[in-house]
């Protein structure tokens, strides 16, 4: 199973995700609880190094901004939340850097390939740990492998991802009930608001593995 860990901002919780294996960990690089400067984000993006995919989270940002912050921060992936169009999306998509389009569980779009590498399916507040009915999304995105299908267009299946209020209590129910490829925790491994707790990260590692 992949999990991404996303939010972090200090180095402790960065050594910890990698003491656990994590598979990506996420950088808030838009105005949050959990907002890291670049410069700040690329200092532990280093840390980081090859252990883990980096992933530097935006929402209402321009494409040119975004570019600019994931440049900065030296981020191995862009994570894009908010309205956006498949010709943003098509702009940000670069052979060098993963792409993870993140929609709500209800978006219209979430059965459409739109060329990302990972769709990630949120509840319709992210950041807000806000759980919802996961077990709905298994009939209409899932296949065996933990790709997702699209109804028109071509290419390959893409991966997909769970979150959205998920924690070490619920994530191993979460996973039983959608079958994802991966899942992505951030407020479900905080002591409070913006900031993690190692010890919820190992817990959380434990369940969804």
């Amino acid at each position: 199973m992949f999990v991404k860990i996303c939010g972090l901002r200090e180095e402790r919780h960065v050594e910890t995700c990698l003491e656990e294996r994590v598979d990506a960990i996420g950088f808030v690089l838009t105005p949050s609880p959990r907002f890291v400067a670049p410069e700040r984000a690329r200092h532990l993006v280093n840390l980081v190094d090859d252990a883990a995919l980096t992933v530097g989270v935006f929402r209402d940002e321009t494409v040119d901004e975004i570019e600019r912050l994931a440049e900065a921060a030296g981020v191995g992936a862009v994570q894009v939340h908010g309205q956006r169009t498949r010709a943003e999306l098509a702009k940000l998509t670069r052979p060098d850097r993963k792409l993870i389009r993140a929609v709500s569980f209800d978006d219209p779009s979430i059965e459409e390939n739109w060329g990302e590498d990972m769709l990630l399916v949120d509840a319709p507040h992210p950041g807000s740990g806000q759980a919802w009915d996961y077990a709905s999304m298994a009939a209409s995105l899932t296949r065996r492998d933990g790709t997702y299908s699209v109804e028109t267009g071509e290419g390959p299946a893409r991966r997909w991802i769970l979150a959205g209020g998920l924690t070490p209590e619920n994530v191993a129910a979460a996973i039983e009930a959608a079958n994802p490829w991966g899942v992505d925790v951030s407020s479900g491994v905080e002591a409070s608001p913006g900031v993690k707790s190692s010890q919820l990260i190992r817990e959380f590692m434990a369940a969804a593995r």
